[in-house]
């Protein structure tokens, strides 16, 4: 195992990010020795969260949530350039080190997950991007032939957009079912 290489997170200065994916809070205000923090946390889609406290404020202390991978990205590397997202190589969101970290474009991030098969473009529901279901969509088709609603109606309680409703309605997409 190579060297543990430490940087500090430049917005935040009480906090600094490792090239093996680890985050530790720095001894100094209410914290009497560096700690290595737990990594718990994780959003909808999988990837480690963690909360960084911002005690430079005056009055009342505040908690922000960051994604891990990007701290670290951010820390070595650099800022997202313009049109980047941070790209995992072995495709396990899990998996923070430096080395399996880089800046892409999300057009190379996409054929990534599809080429993988982290991200499947199936039909409806088996489509890892798929919003709905299929019986959310034969709703929605009996919502507008029957009770006649309108398609920003339908898209408020399904929380989709109307043009999603009118190609759903229209056989544009969802045409399966």
């Amino acid at each position: 195992m190579s060297c543990e290489k430490w940087s500090k997170i430049n917005s935040f200065p009480n906090y600094s990010v490792s090239d093996h994916g680890r985050i530790k809070r720095l001894k100094g205000y209410r914290c009497k020795t560096d700690r290595i923090l737990a990594l718990t946390g994780s959003n909808n889609c999988g990837y480690v969260i963690v909360g960084l406290w911002d005690y430079s404020k005056c009055y009342g202390n505040k908690c922000y949530g960051f994604s891990l991978h990007r701290l670290i990205l951010e820390a070595f590397i650099s800022k997202a350039p313009e049109g980047t997202v941070c790209h995992h190589i072995d495709g396990n969101k899990k998996n923070n080190k430096l080395s399996n970290l880089e800046w892409i474009s999300p057009k190379d991030n996409m054929r990534h997950a599809y080429g993988t098969g982290l991200a499947h473009g199936g039909k409806g529901e088996q489509n890892s991007q798929a919003k709905l279901t299929d019986n959310k969509v034969l709703m929605i088709r009996y919502l507008y032939k029957k009770c006649g609603m309108a398609y920003f109606e339908i898209g408020k309680l399904f929380r989709v957009d109307g043009q999603s409703i009118s190609n759903i309605i229209n056989l544009k997409s969802w045409a399966h079912i």
